[in-house]
């Protein structure tokens, strides 16, 4: 008895699981004991004949479960529940059903007969609660059964039920966590989908605490999930993770942070936060211990997550071949590959990958390393991945041969064809990086050709070549053929719009630089805005914005921005950068000292005074000294020798350092050369100066034009300084066919031919013209002055005629007029013709960089036999600008004209403008007049800033008269393209079967918010009743309707009247149409802005953006589909004759329109008065009416208002633009 009642006294009742510690051995010793003494066993218990009391066996049943014997107290339960069901003892039946099921619970298999033995014993509870059954009984053992029911019923899906029985576990009997049950009814109530319930619960398990925050965590997440409320879910998962990852349950631990990271890249488009969580979730899977199955589940998971999530923060889309797990199922369905030691190679790999992304290189290295010592040979898509990593950091490292042994590596490794080039390409990278940009040239000409047709399909893989062989071209000097490469891959990039791509910004930098090198300044100055306005106040955006400041005038600001950012930057490469910057802007503003004295502290700067850093700065130095030498030799009489000494000095240093670089260097070093024969020269050192020049010539290669253009337009001035004429016009002639070869390879880069025509082509042509003209040449002068301007416009006419006509004429071909004088000769001989005998041209031509140099005038017109003369003047400008008469109005030529422009524009200033107008007619028509007189029409082909003055009202101060009183005035922008005029007005003559006319003005509402113009509308409704048509006016006049007029085949005559501009947004000009959203016109965008050009810029980019359909701009024009077929085309607002002076011509809406096709197009100078225009307009086409031309039409219609005595500035800006000899049969045609 005494061992029996020992047995009963030591198992406790119920039993949560098993014993530990003391208390287990003490049921060991108390069962061994039951058995020795009294034969009680577990045998003996199980037997359904067993007289042992039911006690005694249920006891023993307890024993086993206290004891992990799971299995032997399972039928224990069965055989006592049996003998008692017969004894009818209830509650030991309730309590051995209920105990059976508890025990069969976890066994999936067994799951049904746990349900059916919880579910019998607890009806069987209800059934005699009150009469076997007591309190204690229910509370610990029947309320137990219910939360186990609950538990099994919430394993099973069955959710509502399971919420009623799982409260049972909140009764304070019940040994069971507060927290845990408050979880499980929180999952239950959500996947029931009672998610407020479910959030209620989830929170007071977290409150709760007692180690189950996490599960608390985990359940809100699951909860906000199902509320789509993703941001609050990705937080409950992070706090799960940091709950587990404080009691190191690493499993759960990595699940949550895996589960964060998957809803912030998928839900949340936080690609940050998600690496942040992935990458916490791979070290917590790589802590995991003891079970592997759970470790490599947790692996994969966060592995090919991770992976998604890196290529998504470089490509910016989830990549959709990757299969995603489920977040609900804990990526327990995946796939797991057989070998941990591939997965954890991965891992490794993964986390060097992000390691590196974060600037980690050490740490990020160690992971690299691991990860592919970890993965086998096989694993070759792993290995490419992380052997790429591992060259990426080297070559952040700037161990650039050992990152060039790992791409190489990778190109063997890599799965397919598109990483196979991707490996190459940064094969290429690494070795531009060694500084050997020849062999980086040739290997990516070699990636261009063998994998031409995956470069064609592959956009992004085209812009990294496309890069890289820019700045390969723009390191050899290559600056033209850098340019077109680096623009067609910013186009592709923005046209993709990856303007967080960090090649872009590359892109943008290198094309700055080439603008700024080819003197492209305002196109530099807005890359370098638009570069502002999307990367914000990055370190190399404010450099480039602080030299492109300098590069428009602005020496103040760019010192400013410059200095500024001195003081903030650290790196060596960017204050070395920044200090040859304010070098050139100090230089701009004439203080050479703090110039010299900035390039000595970007010597200071670089680590290595042998670097072909410092010889560019001693290039530049060179430079400096020797601009600074002529100016002391030119201003003052300071010997200059000295300053020259040091030059040559400087030259000598960068040419021995960088004989010791490479070849990619050789651009610098023929500089260099360069510039020590200029400064030979300027000593009158000659045959030193030659020399140098040869050597320059020796390293320069057969396809570099542009670079041997220049070293022959050099050596010209130098045989032509000697007196060796012949020698000189051969070098020059060369140099020019050389530069008008490389402008020719510019297609579709307009403003490049500009540019190019900006620095070298106009020297050269100007230098031509005047050897030309001292040997008495003058024809041949004339086509070398005809060759320098509207060079662009001839190139797109010639390739809309070939893409017109198959058997376009060679007569307009610009390369046989460039090369072929007879050919050149023959086409000037027939437009002179074609003007008739009666017309005279008159062609200028001077240096833009030296405004008092000489004014070079050809007077040229036919003669019998239809051959042609060239009279020639030279008026030498210094000269007529000592006059204190003639520089009254401005010391040169171009503040000549800006000065006669202002004062006619000004009321009540005639006799201002008559004393300019009479010193330009003495500059421009007097030196020539006794070539002029004998003909009745002159047409003037001005060149530059003379694109602007009004020739008809030039003042003959002796006559008392204007020129336009005695000769009938057009204008040209050149012979040649006159002939182009005269063809399209034939072409027109022959071709248009039934012709109409246009005529519209004032629409309504007036675009940019611009006000009406009565005169604009009255002007169009008489010129319409002149051509017997209607005019389109107010809300009929929109932007549509005046395009496809344009174009249309028909119209012989179309004649435009509204407002005209010239501004910042539209350089080259633009005419005001139909408004369409006043709440977004001109003058909202200008409220606050500022005359800083800068801000112009801004506002220019805004306006083009948000008012395209307001204006029809000179672009627009120029690039009609279909060209124009009118003959006359009308312009009547204000400044359509303006716009952007350049060496190609006046860039504006007149040359648009003739670039367009039309014969002549009416323009005018400035802004017009309303009335005026009205009165002026249709003088002319009265006057057209009566069979004049429309040079005599012009004419006529001005000598009215002069004989009303209007204004100079009402009648003296009109132009006829074009064919001089156009007339239109107004009232037959009509």
């Amino acid at each position: 008895m005494e061992a029996i009642d020992h047995f009963l006294s030591v198992i406790p009742l119920p039993a949560y699981g098993p014993a530990t510690g003391h208390l287990k051995l003490e049921i060991e010793s108390a069962v061994q004991r039951l058995e020795e003494q009294c034969g009680v066993s577990l045998c003996s218990c199980s037997s359904s004949s067993s007289k042992i009391d039911l006690s005694i066996c249920a006891n023993m049943a307890y024993a086993m479960v206290h004891l992990d014997r799971a299995n032997d107290a399972i039928p224990l339960f069965e055989s006592i529940q049996e003998r008692a069901a017969s004894e009818g003892y209830v509650m030991l039946q309730v309590l051995a059903l209920i105990e059976r099921g508890i025990l069969l619970r976890p066994c999936v298999e067994e799951l049904e007969s746990a349900k059916a033995d919880l579910e019998a014993g607890l009806r069987l509870a209800q059934d005699h609660l009150g009469d076997d059954l007591d309190e204690f009984f229910q509370l610990n053992f029947v309320e137990r059964g219910k939360f186990e029911l609950g538990c099994l019923l919430l394993a099973k899906g069955e959710f509502r039920s399971a919420v009623e029985y799982l409260k049972a576990g909140l009764t304070p009997h019940i040994s069971c966590q507060a927290a845990a049950v408050h979880s499980l009814l929180g999952e239950a109530y959500r996947r029931s989908g009672d998610l407020d319930l479910a959030l209620e619960h989830a929170n007071a398990c977290v409150t709760l605490g007692g180690g189950q925050e996490f599960n608390g965590y985990k359940r809100l997440g699951f909860a906000r999930m199902d509320r789509k409320e993703f941001k609050q879910a990705v937080e409950a998962f992070r706090e799960m993770a940091l709950a587990a990852g404080e009691v190191e349950i690493f499993g759960v631990e990595s699940f949550g942070w895996w589960a964060a990271g998957c809803l912030a890249l998928e839900h949340c488009s936080d690609c940050d936060q998600a690496l942040d969580c992935l990458v916490w979730s791979l070290k917590a899977a790589l802590r995991i211990q003891g079970d592997l199955q759970l470790q490599a589940r947790r692996l994969a998971s966060a592995n090919i997550w991770l992976l998604n999530c890196l290529l998504v923060q470089q490509h910016g889309r989830v990549i959709s071949e990757f299969v995603c797990e489920r977040i609900q199922d804990g990526g327990d369905q995946m796939v797991v590959p057989p070998s941990m030691q591939v997965l954890k190679g991965e891992a490794y790999g993964l986390l060097g990958v992000v390691l590196l992304s974060r600037g980690s290189l050490d740490d990020a290295y160690e992971h690299l390393n691991r990860g592919i010592s970890l993965l086998p040979g096989d694993e070759t898509e792993l290995l490419f991945r992380f052997h790429r990593a591992m060259g990426l950091l080297l070559s952040r490292r700037s161990e650039h041969d050992k990152a060039l042994e790992r791409f190489e590596l990778c190109t063997a490794l890599a799965p397919t064809e598109r990483d196979k080039v991707s490996a190459h390409i940064r094969c290429c990278v690494e070795v531009k990086s060694c500084l050997d940009m020849v062999r980086a040239f040739e290997m990516f000409g070699r990636i261009q050709a063998e994998h031409a047709a995956l470069l064609e399909t592959d956009w992004d893989l085209r812009v990294d070549v496309m890069l890289g062989v820019g700045q390969c071209l723009f390191a050899l000097g290559n600056n033209i053929q850098a340019q077109a490469k680096l623009e067609t891959a910013k186009e592709t990039l923005e046209a993709k719009e990856r303007f967080a791509d960090t090649r872009l910004g590359a892109v943008y930098s290198i094309l700055f630089l080439c603008y700024v090198q080819s003197s492209r300044f305002s196109a530099a100055f807005d890359l370098a805005s638009r570069f502002k306005s999307k990367y914000g106040e990055d370190p190399h955006l404010m450099f480039n914005y602080g030299v492109a400041n300098r590069l428009l005038g602005d020496n103040e600001a760019s010192v400013k921005t410059l200095t500024d950012l001195l003081e903030a930057s650290k790196h060596w490469t960017l204050r070395y950068s920044t200090l040859n910057g304010l070098a050139y802007a100090y230089r701009k503003m004439g203080d050479l000292d703090s110039a010299l004295d900035k390039f000595d502290q970007a010597l200071e700067e670089i680590p290595d005074d042998m670097s072909i850093h410092a010889a560019q700065v001693y290039i530049n130095r060179a430079l400096f000294n020797d601009r600074g030498a002529e100016q002391e030799r030119k201003g003052k009489p300071v010997p200059a020798m000295a300053s020259y000494e040091k030059a040559l000095g400087e030259y000598d240093r960068a040419v021995q350092i960088m004989r010791r670089f490479g070849e990619w260097n050789l651009q610098d070093l023929v500089r260099a050369y360069a510039g020590e024969a200029v400064v030979h020269f300027h000593m009158k050192n000659y045959s030193v100066a030659m020399l140098k020049l040869d050597s320059a010539t020796s390293l320069i290669g057969s396809d570099d034009a542009l670079l041997m253009g220049k070293i022959k337009r050099i050596r010209a001035s130098i045989l032509a300084t000697e007196g060796r004429m012949e020698e000189s016009a051969s070098e020059a002639r060369e140099a020019a066919h050389l530069f008008a070869d490389v402008q020719m390879e510019l297609q579709n880069m307009e403003s490049a031919w500009v540019t190019l025509l900006d620095d070298d082509m106009k020297h050269i042509y100007y230098f031509l013209q005047k050897i030309s003209s001292k040997a008495n040449s003058f024809v041949d002068a004339l086509l070398w002055a005809e060759r320098s301007r509207m060079r662009l416009y001839f190139h797109l006419a010639d390739q809309a005629l070939r893409n017109s006509t198959p058997a376009s004429p060679k007569l307009l071909d610009p390369l046989a007029f460039d090369k072929d004088d007879h050919h050149a000769a023959s086409c000037i001989k027939e437009a002179v013709a074609k003007a008739g005998c009666n017309s005279v041209v008159v062609e200028y031509a001077f240096s833009a960089n030296h405004p008092l140099s000489s004014l070079l005038i050809y007077v040229v017109h036919s003669t019998a036999g239809e051959d042609f003369t060239v009279r020639f003047k030279r008026v030498r400008l210094q000269e007529f600008f000592a006059s204190k008469e003639n520089k009254v109005m401005g010391g040169n030529l171009d503040a000549l004209i800006r000065k006669a422009r202002t004062v006619i524009q000004r009321e009540s200033h005639e006799a201002e403008a008559k004393a300019a107008l009479g010193i330009l007619y003495k500059l421009t028509v007097l030196p020539v007049w006794e070539h002029i007189e004998p003909h009745d029409t002159v047409i003037f082909a001005p060149q530059g800033t003379m694109s602007l003055v009004p020739f008809a009202a030039l003042y003959d101060g002796s006559e008392g008269q204007f020129l336009v009183e005695k000769k009938n005035v057009g204008v040209i922008p050149s012979i040649r393209a006159l002939r182009r005029c005269q063809l399209h007005q034939d072409h027109h003559h022959d071709h248009i079967d039934e012709p109409s006319f246009f005529v519209a003005g004032d629409p309504e509402p007036m675009g940019l918010d611009q006000p009406q113009l009565p005169g604009a509308r009255k002007e169009a409704e008489e010129i319409a009743k002149q051509l017997g048509v209607d005019a389109l006016v107010g809300a009929a006049m929109t932007k549509s309707s005046v395009m496809q007029a344009l174009s249309s085949a028909s119209v012989r005559v179309a004649v435009l009247a509204t407002h005209g501009l010239v501004s910042p947004a539209y350089p080259h000009g633009a005419l005001v149409m139909q408004g369409q959203n006043q709440q977004q016109g001109f003058n909202e965008l200008t409220v606050g802005v500022t005359s800083s050009l800068r801000r112009e810029v801004d506002l220019a980019l805004k306006q083009q953006a948000v008012l395209h359909d307001q204006v029809l701009t000179a672009k627009e024009i120029e690039r009609l589909e279909k060209g124009i077929a009118a003959r006359l085309v009308v312009l009547s607002a204000c400044q359509t004759g303006d716009g952007v002076v350049t060496s190609e011509g006046l860039l504006g809406l007149g040359r648009a329109v003739l670039q367009a096709g039309a014969a002549c197009v009416l323009v005018t100078l400035w802004k017009v008065d309303d009335a005026a225009t009205l009165q002026l307009m249709t003088g002319v086409f009265e006057e057209l009416n009566k069979q004049h031309t429309i040079v005599e039409a012009v004419r006529f219609s001005m000598l009215k208002l002069i004989d009303s005595g209007k204004p100079i500035r009402f009648w003296a800006p009109l132009v006829a633009l074009g064919s001089p000899t156009l007339r239109i049969s107004l009232a037959e045609e009509a």
